[in-house]
């Protein structure tokens, strides 16, 4: 074996130092990513606008078929548009609610002619 100075590999403190500096630099990076995504994700559903507007068209449309007379085919119409309305914004509703949403309109195909 030679001892050629242009090869000689660093001590093996400084290659313990070495990757304890990289693992530091990968952790801090993590953690300002998590912290950069969780100071720009979006606020929980409920105060979310979009949810606003879907329970806002929910409850119109449930205020409609109150208001619309027995038996009315308007009643199916409005009860139907607040169910869908509750199915497809999953996010903005109960799982109870998109629950009985998703039996309502199941019922309501069965008995369609």
């Amino acid at each position: 074996m030679t001892d050629d100075p242009a090869r000689t590999e660093p001590p093996p403190r400084r290659r313990v130092l070495d990757r304890a500096l990289l693992t530091t630099a990968l952790a801090l990076v993590a953690a300002a990513g998590f912290a950069v995504g969780r100071a720009t994700a979006p606020a929980d559903a409920s105060g979310n606008a979009a949810c606003e507007d879907a329970q806002a068209a929910f409850r119109a449309a449930l205020d409609d078929a109150d208001s619309a007379p027995a038996d009315d085919i308007e009643v199916r119409f409005y009860t139907a548009v607040a169910a869908n309305t509750a199915v497809q914004n999953p996010d903005c509703f109960t799982a109870e609610d998109r629950a009985a949403a998703q039996t309502y309109l199941d019922a309501v195909e069965r008995t369609s002619p």
